[in-house]
C-alpha cells in the first residue's frame, strides 16, 4: 500500500537539491459539476467479470480518490537553488471512483471511428463494448456509427447496435467493422442523433483532427445542458497527438514499414 511505499522510499538517500512543492492537476471535465448523478442513492460501484455460467460482482481492490494524479515531469535534475526542480504538471489518474455520474442501466453509448485506418481499431470496439456491457453493466444499448462523423446524419450510414456476441471475433479482422472517413463533421446534425439515440456516452477513434471535433461535440453538450460524457481515444500511425507517449497503431505500422524497408533493401 501507499505507508509501505513510503516507509521503503525512506531507505534511500535523501537529495536535498530535488524536490517539488507545487503541483499543477489539469484537470478534465467533471460532468458533476454541472448536472446532479443519476445513480440511486446507495449504490455501491462494483467490479463486475463475467464467469463461466454467471455474473460476478466483488469490490474494487482500489479507488481512486480526488486529486491522485501521474506527475508529467518525472525526469528531474539537481540544480543549486532548486529553482528548476520546484514545479510539476500533473495529470488526472485513471481508474474507478467510489461514485459513478451515470446509472449504468440508463446507459446508451455510441462508438464512432474516423480518419484513416489503423491498426488494432477493431481491437478498441471490441474491448469498449465488452466493458460497457460486462464490467460497466449497462442495460441499455452500443450504437456503432458507420463512416466516421458523417455516420451521425447521413441516412446511407445508418447505425449498427453493437453487442458482445457480434463483436466477438472482430479483432481477427483489419480496417474497422464501422467503416471510417475524413470530414463530415456537423455539430447540429450530431446532437440531433444522441438526442435520438437518447445517448449519454461517446467514444471517438480518431486523431488530431478527429479530436478537435470530439472537443467541439463536448462544447456543444454542454452549451445545449446534455448530459453527454464525450471521451477521445487517439488513434494515429503518426503517434502525433499531444500529451500521450505512444497511440495505438504505431508499433504495428512501423513494424511493417520496417519488414518493407528490409525487403526492398534484401531484392536491391
Amino acid at each position: 500500500n501507499d505507508d509501505n511505499a513510503l516507509s521503503s522510499s525512506k531507505m534511500g538517500k535523501l537529495l536535498p537539491s530535488i524536490k517539488i512543492d507545487e503541483v499543477y492537476l489539469w484537470e478534465v471535465e467533471y460532468l458533476g459539476k454541472k448536472f446532479p448523478s443519476e445513480v440511486p442513492s446507495g449504490h455501491v460501484n462494483l467490479m463486475r467479470g463475467v464467469g463461466k455460467t454467471r455474473t460476478i460482482q466483488t469490490h474494487y481492490n482500489r479507488i481512486i480518490k480526488e486529486h491522485e494524479c501521474i506527475l508529467a515531469k518525472v525526469v528531474r535534475k539537481p540544480s543549486k537553488n532548486g529553482s528548476n526542480n520546484t514545479t510539476s504538471i500533473a495529470y488526472v489518474r485513471a481508474g474507478p471512483r467510489k461514485d459513478l455520474h451515470f446509472y449504468p442501466e440508463s446507459v446508451n453509448a455510441a462508438i464512432v471511428t474516423c480518419g484513416g485506418l489503423c491498426p488494432g481499431l477493431n481491437n478498441v470496439v471490441r474491448e469498449i463494448t465488452h466493458s460497457l456491457y460486462r464490467m460497466y453493466g449497462i442495460k441499455g444499448k452500443v450504437w456503432g456509427v458507420r463512416g466516421g462523423y458523417k455516420g451521425f446524419h447521413d441516412p446511407s450510414y445508418p447505425p449498427m447496435e453493437l453487442t458482445p456476441e457480434n463483436v466477438e471475433d472482430i479483432h481477427h479482422y483489419g480496417g474497422t467493422v464501422l467503416s471510417s472517413s475524413r470530414g463530415g463533421f456537423d455539430l447540429d446534425k450530431t446532437l440531433h442523433f444522441i438526442k435520438k439515440y437518447e445517448i449519454n456516452q461517446v467514444y471517438v477513434i480518431g486523431g488530431d483532427g478527429t479530436h478537435r471535433g470530439a472537443f467541439r461535440l463536448h462544447e456543444g453538450c454542454m452549451e445545449n445542458n446534455m448530459n453527454v460524457a464525450v471521451a477521445g481515444i487517439p488513434k494515429t500511425i503518426d503517434n502525433d497527438v499531444d500529451y500521450i507517449d505512444r497511440s495505438f497503431g504505431f508499433t504495428s505500422a512501423v513494424e511493417a514499414a520496417q519488414k518493407a524497408i528490409h525487403c526492398a533493401k534484401t531484392e536491391a
